[in-house]
Protein backbone atom coordinates (compact mmCIF):
# COMPACT_ATOMS: atom_id res chain seq x y z
CA UNK A 1 0.00 0.00 0.00
CA UNK A 2 1.29 3.33 -0.71
CA UNK A 3 2.99 5.57 2.05
CA UNK A 4 1.79 9.32 2.39
CA UNK A 5 2.35 12.42 5.00
CA UNK A 6 0.48 14.60 6.65
CA UNK A 7 1.85 17.75 8.04
CA UNK A 8 0.16 19.75 10.85
CA UNK A 9 1.37 23.10 11.84
CA UNK A 10 1.39 25.52 15.27
CA UNK A 11 2.53 28.68 15.24
CA UNK A 12 2.39 30.57 19.17
CA UNK A 13 2.72 34.54 19.01
CA UNK A 14 4.04 34.49 22.69
CA UNK A 15 6.46 31.64 21.78
CA UNK A 16 4.88 29.44 24.52
CA UNK A 17 3.36 25.68 23.29
CA UNK A 18 0.17 24.57 24.40
CA UNK A 19 0.83 20.94 24.69
CA UNK A 20 -2.66 19.37 25.48
CA UNK A 21 -4.21 22.08 22.67
CA UNK A 22 -1.71 20.38 20.45
CA UNK A 23 -1.59 17.37 21.46
CA UNK A 24 -5.68 16.62 21.01
CA UNK A 25 -4.85 18.59 17.85
CA UNK A 26 -2.80 15.86 16.58
CA UNK A 27 -5.14 13.37 17.61
CA UNK A 28 -7.66 14.36 15.92
CA UNK A 29 -6.13 14.77 12.48
CA UNK A 30 -4.88 11.06 13.00
CA UNK A 31 -8.21 9.79 14.20
CA UNK A 32 -9.77 11.31 11.39
CA UNK A 33 -7.18 9.75 8.90
CA UNK A 34 -7.87 6.43 10.63
CA UNK A 35 -11.19 6.80 10.22
CA UNK A 36 -10.99 7.17 6.79
CA UNK A 37 -8.90 4.01 6.34
CA UNK A 38 -5.26 4.61 6.97
CA UNK A 39 -2.65 2.52 8.75
CA UNK A 40 -0.69 5.38 10.96
CA UNK A 41 3.33 4.33 11.05
CA UNK A 42 5.17 6.94 12.20
CA UNK A 43 4.75 10.72 14.22
CA UNK A 44 7.35 13.21 14.06
CA UNK A 45 7.12 16.48 16.47
CA UNK A 46 9.71 19.30 15.22
CA UNK A 47 9.72 22.76 16.73
CA UNK A 48 11.11 25.87 16.06
CA UNK A 49 9.63 28.19 18.03
CA UNK A 50 7.43 29.88 17.54
CA UNK A 51 6.42 27.13 15.23
CA UNK A 52 6.28 24.00 15.66
CA UNK A 53 5.55 21.03 12.96
CA UNK A 54 4.20 17.67 13.17
CA UNK A 55 4.53 15.08 10.58
CA UNK A 56 2.23 12.05 10.42
CA UNK A 57 3.24 9.01 7.69
CA UNK A 58 0.37 7.26 6.78
CA UNK A 59 -0.70 4.03 4.59
CA UNK A 60 -3.56 4.25 2.30
CA UNK A 61 -4.41 3.59 -1.06
CA UNK A 62 -4.68 7.42 -1.71
CA UNK A 63 -3.86 10.92 -0.46
CA UNK A 64 -6.60 11.53 2.31
CA UNK A 65 -7.69 15.16 3.06
CA UNK A 66 -8.85 15.77 6.96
Amino acid sequence: MPTFVRTVSFYSRTGDIDEKKDTNRINEVMKNLQEKGAKILDVKVSTSLPTAFCIITYESYSPLDV
